[in-house]
């Protein structure tokens, strides 16, 4: 992970990531492969880097088998994918902050009556959240210098955004559904 620019493009295609499963609670995995493509091009430290592909992803799957359901596919690709790009620490750390925040929304989303404990929300903006912020953290000083404390702010900050778009996101889908609904012609009697 030497080159900036490349860590740019990866940065890109987590943001749009992020959007995409917003939007479609789907991960593209064409989007997953060029991460996973950068990540052998720039492979500097095999053992790192196919550990960070392996430790969570394996985690992933075996919760799976545990709780089926509880990661999408695409979560786990990308999570495969950031590993090979990022090495093992990036990628256990960004997860970690990932599925924490997202714990932390579906506790807000079950608490307010929003969702149940059968429903589901995309997981890959929280994940790349947390990834950013630990590339981030390890590309630039200002983030490596920071206590933790503040990093926390940060992953508050982030989670806040996310928030946003799902709370505007949601707003738009009521507004569809409501839209459709009074298109569908009313059964007479």
């Amino acid at each position: 992970m030497n080159n900036i620019y490349l860590v740019a493009a990866v940065t890109g295609l987590l943001i749009a990531q992020a959007a995409i499963d917003i939007k479609t609670r789907r991960l593209p995995d064409r989007l997953n492969l060029l991460i996973l493509v950068t990540g052998i091009i720039t492979m500097d430290s095999p053992a790192d880097e196919l550990a960070g592909m392996l430790i969570v992803p394996i985690f992933m799957l075996l919760t799976n088998v545990i709780v089926p359901g509880a990661f999408g596919g695409g979560d786990i690709k990308l999570t495969a994918a950031v590993g090979l790009f990022c090495g093992y620490k990036i990628t256990v750390t960004g997860a970690l902050m990932g599925i924490t925040a997202s714990g932390m929304y579906g506790l807000v989303l079950l608490i307010t009556g929003k969702k149940n404990l059968k429903d589901y929300f995309a997981l890959g903006p929280f994940l790349v959240a947390g990834f950013m912020i630990m590339i981030f953290h390890e590309r630039n000083e200002v983030f490596y210098n920071m206590q933790p404390y503040q990093i926390v702010g940060i992953v508050l900050i982030a989670v806040g955004v996310i928030l946003f778009a799902y709370y505007f996101h949601d707003k738009k889908k009521r507004k569809d559904e409501d839209s459709v609904e009074r298109l569908r012609p009313k059964s007479g009697k």
